[in-house]
């Protein structure tokens, strides 16, 4: 009787202490979309036009952050108390295309065009602190956090169109960069609308500072005329690997090891507007 009435002490006490810290606890779920927040030219270094015999060439340069984009996700908090709040957010960013474009014009009938974009996405681990105030109706707050980005990716691709007068030659590559994780930090601003005990609706600017390298890169796409050239090609052409040094050698390369290449950060901050719906469990 004794061991029976401590463990069904013990139930109740966890069953108790489970209840009050649910009520505590809260879920949101969130879209929105970010613009781009200190931008970097993310291609060619000069954009100029210039005369070259009968024709001109003309460079358009890229340039915004990898972070502009949709992103929603779900957060867990846990009230502390009426104005403090933690939470833990796992969301997911779907980059817009950044397009550079490059066109070359010799005459009417013998030109080449050449078009680039970059788009990256994101899974984010974000925890935060909050800090509200007002009434039980509406309650602003602000909140600030970290980034953990993690299985980051960014696509390369282009397509080459070279038109001459007897024949037009198409050549496509894709090129993925991957792997390293990421921190960065989080500031946001927002209201939120209490509809019932329960349920309440929500809107916030946030602020994402950022920037991602990646690990390697892998040209996953080489056509010319439709044609595959990918099985022709050596690991050292394929592949790149990017480290923070590395010492260069006037012996015969191992083309069956990546590319060595120093280390690149792209940007992937992002200012943007979320919405949202919040339930206390």
């Amino acid at each position: 009787m004794r061991a029976t009435s401590y463990i069904t002490i013990l139930i109740l006490s966890i069953s108790f202490a489970s209840q009050a810290s649910a009520q505590k606890l809260y879920v949101n779920i969130h879209y929105g979309y970010g613009l781009s927040a200190a931008p970097n030219y993310l291609h060619a270094v000069d954009s100029y036009d210039s005369t070259i015999n009968t024709g001109s060439i003309k460079y358009i340069k890229g340039s915004g952050s990898l972070g502009a984009g949709s992103q929603f996700g779900a957060t867990i908090g846990y009230v502390f108390s009426a104005n403090i709040s933690a939470e833990l957010g796992i969301g997911y960013l779907s980059g817009k295309s950044i397009f550079d474009d490059y066109w070359k014009f010799v005459s009417n009938d013998n030109y080449k065009t050449k078009g680039s974009s970059l788009s990256g996405s994101m899974f984010r681990i974000n925890p935060s602190i909050k800090i509200s105030c007002g009434t039980k109706k509406i309650s602003p707050y602000l909140k600030t956090g970290i980034i953990l980005g993690i299985a980051s990716r960014i696509t390369s691709y282009s397509k080459t169109v070279d038109v001459h007068p007897l024949i037009t030659e198409v050549e496509e590559q894709e090129t993925k960069f991957s792997g390293r994780m990421t921190l960065g930090f989080s500031f946001g601003a927002g209201a939120q609308y209490s509809v019932n005990d329960k349920i309440g609706i929500f809107t916030e600017v946030l602020v994402i500072t950022q920037s991602w390298a990646p690990k390697k890169a892998e040209l996953t796409k080489y056509t010319i005329y439709g044609l595959d050239q990918l099985p022709d090609m050596t690991t050292y052409e394929k592949e790149k690997e990017f480290v923070s040094s590395y010492s260069e050698t006037t012996q015969n390369v191992d083309k069956t090891e990546p590319e060595k290449q120093l280390k690149v950060f792209f940007p992937f901050s992002s200012v943007g507007l979320n919405a949202g719906i919040s339930y206390k469990l």
